[in-house]
């Protein structure tokens, strides 16, 4: 769900909601004034609205202003990024030119009030910079940067902006996107969501230009599933002031995104940084995709982190508590930076003390073709690149743990020793040597010198990593011994790993970027953790799925709803809340509200699925190949339709406590039952499974079971006390004729004494089809061949499993019993082992009551 905050109940409430649907800009600018807490403006999908459109505080009804566009039915579904495709569905917002922002978020300085516009929600827009092709600071803007907005109840708060698309104007003329605008929207807000956008061509020479950017907010913010595109930077935090006390961007998610810079804007726009920190607490980066940073107005560094703007009369001012997990970042000159205090400026003043930029934890990410070439020296052919990690002015509790990098210079760089890096861990990485690996500017050599230097301090960690290269440059890591007491001891080397080529390291395909380690691997369970070293690549794989088309593992058109199977380690997992179904990867929860079915769609490799609550719609699942797996962990889920599909590639599992209702025939590639699952009374149906397992109760009422199986049969023998294999499943499940114990059984026979009307039959199909023919009529059209194992549901007596009681089941008894014989077909019908009494008990009684065939 969106962390927005929850609305307190304004003064006053209006019984009645209005919609509007204004016509042009002087129109919607009059609803805007009009409207109130709880109402909508609809804005014709085609048509455009030119003006500064600016959104009040309102004090009147509840819930939130909503501005939407006509054609929102038309428009991907929640959870599902929009694109330039999707414009024409959209109403088009056009900026008035002048430097004057296309929405702007009533705040003190535009009107003197004291209180900050809030409960705003932006569906479905088309959101543009001035048609003059004029230069525009902010597109969209959300409170200000500016010292007036200082206190919480100036901050504008409560903003959605969600499946828009937001661009600089096209020069129709010039034919090409070369408006210099510096933002597309500006977030000095508190509690905003930013979801499932397309935001592209924000440029600006001469000053920093970003998709999103903001430093005067409190946050929480949620950037989730959008497409992003910047010069300078995509995503900025920090920068200017932060003039509300004790209040700092925060409680930030930023999931599921694509960070990008067209290679085409080379030569053409200044470019800096895919992402950069200048300030904030508690910043998760997640599953998002990082691509394409050169050197150009800096030296090509994708992710920054640091402190700046700091300012002495705003001590509040921090980076603190950010992780940056399972992200791709690829195609720069340089990786990362860490910079542990604003040494700019005036000391005292605006440089900061040490120790403001803390616990900053890199955990989980590939990092492959940070490289000089091309992309330091496309342009100059001096330039430096290649560096993973750059460590100025002491930041503090850095952990960079299980990362593959793909580099060609330096591992570490690290400098400032009069500010310590301390509680340093490197750990369960891999990377290459390359010409430097660990250099420290002041260290006599690279290597032990530097670590020796930089990260000696008791909480500080470098071991269990691989970092490749020749021999020769590994030799430099003997150059220190440490104590016995030492983490280091003997030395760093004896704690880490050298292979001298990639392929020693084993990656499974590392032509084609594919980072897995291999099974043949020498360094696979080797990490500190017993896993394998460097990252785990499926997980980021599974969390970066969605990040360029924006399609990720729930999404609906119209009333179908797509669930993306997740991978055998990494499976999606689905809940229901209240009236919305929730999956675990990083999407909005969905509203299930008109939804008629779900449709789940497998990939080629062995997929999985979980439900941890019921879900209602019918559930269908597309074969796409692989071994597929579902897990029903809890409550009682009833499907209405074949889930397994003809190609029968899908298992099941019900775990114990929870339930599974099968409405019509299934395919299936296995069941397994903990807990207990039921293929309903009444019709035709069948289920086929070619493996099966049930400790708890599988309940066939009046169906059929067939098992096709491999090897040997699953049917079982009698042992002298007991039978095994499915044999014994019915003979627990039936408990003389109680249809109530553990196994497979039936609760359409009479539970009361052996004197069972109907029972549940199994045999061998070799063996039935010798006696009696082809009976593949009464299996719902199911065929059975040599290795298929029979459960009908028939009388007891039907010996033969032709569905009736005649002479030829007399004949299979009589015969049978006189040499000893068991199984059904011979006429053990109560499971006891022998052919006795009982046996013709059954028969005997239940052939003048019997009625219709079976």
């Amino acid at each position: 769900m969106l962390k927005t905050n929850e609305f307190v109940s304004p003064l006053e409430s209006r019984l009645m909601l209005t919609s509007f649907n204004p016509v042009d800009g002087a129109a919607f600018s009059a609803a805007l004034a009009s409207a109130q807490l709880g109402d909508t403006i609809i804005l014709n999908a085609g048509s455009t609205y030119t003006g500064h459109f600016v959104v009040k505080n309102k004090t009147t009804g509840s819930g939130w202003i909503t501005i939407q566009s006509s054609a929102l039915s038309a428009l991907p579904t929640a959870g599902v990024r929009v694109s330039p495709a999707d414009a024409a569905n959209m109403p088009k917002i056009v900026a008035p030119g002048g430097n004057v922002a296309a929405i702007e978020a009533e705040y003190p300085n535009a009107s003197g009030t004291t209180i900050g516009a809030h409960h705003f929600k932006f569906i479905g827009l088309e959101i543009v910079g001035p048609a003059d092709n004029s230069g525009l600071v902010n597109l969209v803007s959300l409170g200000t940067t500016d010292a007036v907005q200082d206190t919480l109840q100036e901050m504008p708060h409560d903003f959605v902006i969600d499946r828009c698309y937001l661009h600089a104007n096209f020069n129709t003329a010039a034919g090409k996107y070369d408006q210099a605008l510096r933002r597309a929207i500006a977030l000095n807000s508190g509690a905003t969501d930013i979801t499932n956008c397309y935001i592209s061509e924000i440029h600006e020479n001469g000053s920093d230009s970003q998709a999103i950017g903001g430093s005067n907010g409190s946050g929480p913010y949620n950037i989730i599933n959008n497409h992003l595109e910047a010069a300078s930077e995509n995503i900025l935090f920090g920068g200017s002031g932060c003039y509300i006390p004790n209040t700092i961007p925060s409680d930030i998610e930023i999931r599921g995104n694509y960070f990008v810079k067209p290679i085409s804007w080379q030569g053409v726009w200044d470019v800096k940084n895919l992402f950069e920190l200048k300030e904030g607490r508690r910043i998760t980066i997640e599953g998002n995709l990082f691509e394409n940073n050169w050197v150009s107005a800096q030296d090509g560094t994708a992710i920054v982190i640091k402190l700046d703007q700091y300012n002495s009369a705003r001590p509040w001012q921090v980076t603190e508590d950010i992780t940056f997990k399972n992200n791709i970042v690829r195609h720069a000159a340089n990786a990362l930076v860490v910079q542990g205090r604003d040494w700019e400026g005036t000391a005292g003043t605006t440089q900061s003390p040490p120790g403001l930029v803390r616990r900053i934890n890199i955990l989980n990410n590939l990092w492959y073709d940070i490289q000089k070439t091309p992309w330091a020296t496309w342009q100059d052919s001096t330039q430096i690149g290649g560096n993973f990690v750059y460590l100025t002015q002491g930041p503090l509790n850095v952990t960079i743990d299980h990362n593959t990098v793909i580099n060609g210079r330096t591992i570490i760089n690290v400098d400032s020793p009069q500010y310590p890096t301390s509680a340093f861990v490197f750990t369960n990485n891999i990377t290459a040597h390359n010409t430097y690996g660990v250099f420290g500017t002041n260290a006599s050599a690279i290597g032990d010198a530097v670590i020796q230097m930089y990260f000696s301090d008791a909480d500080a960690r470098f071991k269990k990593n691989i970092l490749m290269d020749t021999q020769a440059k590994a030799t430099f890591y003997d150059n220190a011994t440490w104590p016995a007491a030492s983490q280091y001891y003997p030395s760093v080397r004896s704690m880490n790993y050298f292979p001298t080529t990639w392929t020693d390291v084993g990656f499974v395909d590392q032509v084609n970027d594919d980072y897995h380690l291999a099974a043949s691997s020498a360094y696979n369970n080797l990490a500190t953790d017993g896993t394998d070293l460097g990252a785990d690549i499926a997980t980021i794989l599974h969390a970066t799925a969605g990040d360029i088309n924006g399609i990720w593992f729930v999404y609906k058109v119209a009333s179908t709803m797509y669930v993306k199977f997740g991978d055998g380690v990494n499976p999606i997992s689905l809940t229901t809340i209240g009236s919305c179904i929730r999956a675990t990867e990083w999407v909005t929860s969905l509203d299930l509200a008109g939804v008629t079915s779900i449709s789940v769609i497998g990939s080629t490799s062995d997929d999985r699925l979980q439900l941890h609550a019921p879900v209602s719609p019918p559930m269908s699942f597309d074969d796409s190949g692989g071994n597929d797996l579902l897990e029903i962990l809890s409550g009682t889920q009833t499907f209405a339709s074949n889930i397994g599909n003809p190609s029968q590639s899908l298992a099941v599992l019900v775990s114990g406590g929870a339930s599974a209702i099968f409405n019509a025939t299934q395919r299936l590639r296995s069941l397994s039952v903990d807990g207990s699952a039921t293929l309903s009374a009444g019709g035709a149906k069948v289920l086929r499974v070619k493996d099966l397992a049930v400790t708890g109760s599988l309940n066939l009422n009046d169906n059929d079971l067939l098992l096709d199986y491999t090897g040997s049969s699953p049917i079982g023998s009698w042992n002298g006390s007991h039978y095994t294999g499915v044999t014994g499943l019915i003979a627990a499940g039936r408990d003389d004729g109680a249809w109530n114990g553990s196994g497979i059984v039936t609760t359409m026979s009479a539970a009361v004494d052996p004197n069972t009307l109907t029972n549940l039959a199994v045999a061998e199909a070799t063996d039935v089809l010798g006696i009696s023919g082809t009976q593949t009529t009464l299996y719902a059209g199911q065929t059975v061949d040599a290795s298929t194992v029979i459960v009908k549901y028939t009388y007891s007596g039907d010996a033969n499993l032709d569905g009736q009681i005649t002479g030829d089941d007399y004949f299979q008894i009589d015969s049978a019993f006189p040499q000893n014989r068991h199984g059904w077909l011979n006429g053990d019908f109560n499971f006891d082992g022998i052919i006795n009494g009982d046996d013709y008990f059954l028969i005997d009684s239940t052939f003048p009551q019997q009625g219709a065939a079976l």
